[in-house]
């Protein structure tokens, strides 16, 4: 049985210590040892914060990186999949983005930005029946049009 890590994540490991070797001061480190937690909120936000960077500036291999490893550390974070999901989207692994846009939506039922997109991906797969249902849910969760997310669905 082969014990050794993927490269997917060699990456999510390098980019884990890179992150943290500027991050994590001793003091830091004796504070996550103290919290019930075991580690700060705050540094995930900055996490997910560079992850989003990259994925607006078009860096998808490192946004995917950043979120694949936010979603093993934190499986109940809606946004974390979320981003994840819009990854897979932008690099055309639809499957993928269908199944984490899914459970960000099981997470955050009234999560518009991911019932649009996955609507948006039934639609691009041909899949219309399931893209018209999460496009109309998206649609019902912002009766007065301010979503701009839920625009886009309509």
């Amino acid at each position: 049985m082969e014990l050794a890590l993927t490269e997917s994540q060699l990456m999510i490991r390098k980019a884990a210590r890179e992150f943290f070797a500027a991050e994590c001061s001793s003091s830091v480190v004796r504070a996550m040892e103290r919290d019930d937690r075991g580690y700060p909120p705050h540094l995930w936000r900055q996490m997910a914060e560079m992850g989003y960077n990259h994925f607006k500036n078009g860096r998808y291999d490192k946004s995917e990186i950043i979120f694949k490893g936010l979603t093993v550390i934190d499986p109940d974070n809606y946004y974390y999949h979320q981003m994840l999901g819009a990854t897979f989207q932008r690099t055309e692994k639809l499957p993928e983005s269908v199944v984490e846009y899914s459970i960000a939506t099981d997470l955050n039922p009234k999560d518009t930005v991911s019932l649009t997109n996955r609507g948006e991906v039934y639609f691009k797969l041909g899949i219309y029946q399931l893209a018209e249902t999460d496009l109309d849910q998206a649609i019902a969760l912002d009766p007065k049009g301010e979503d701009r997310w839920v625009n886009r669905a309509r």
